[in-house]
């Protein structure tokens, strides 16, 4: 099966791996507010239900489903639309107030500072004073 885009250049988006006898689950991103083109086939050319089997599948799209699987080599399914001017969803909530109060006018006088005296490290150790020898 494929995938393919019907608004505009119309090329494949998804190609799925060849048959192998079990279920295949594939999930895809894909753009919103586009039309698909879901087309699957079948090599013999009896579908994929119920001549050799129970066969089917299932194509979901933002809320809407395209299934099948009775068909003889070959079906296609259009899911979603062409929209060009998508809608902008209403908000969810109201707003909150400002988190602050307004800032007050400028300062009303000159910025003051200090800065702490420089510290001096202490003296390094230096030799013993001399000793007078006893009298």
């Amino acid at each position: 099966w494929e995938l393919k885009n019907t608004c505009g250049s119309s090329s494949v988006l998804i190609l799925s791996d060849p048959y192998i006898g079990v279920t295949q689950v594939k999930k895809e991103c894909v753009s919103d507010n586009q039309q698909y083109k879901f087309t699957i086939k079948d090599t013999y050319g009896d579908g994929i239900c119920c001549g050799y089997g129970q066969g089917s599948y299932t194509v979901n799209f933002n809320g809407e489903t395209v299934s099948g699987g009775v068909f003889g080599a070959e079906e296609f399914k259009l899911i979603g639309v062409c929209d060009d001017n998508p809608q902008t969803p209403p908000p969810t909530s109201i707003p909150t107030k400002n988190p602050t109060p307004i800032p007050t006018s400028s300062p009303t006088s000159t910025p003051s500072f200090s800065v702490p005296p420089p510290t001096n490290p202490p003296p390094t150790p230096t030799a013993p004073p001399p000793t007078n020898p006893p009298p």
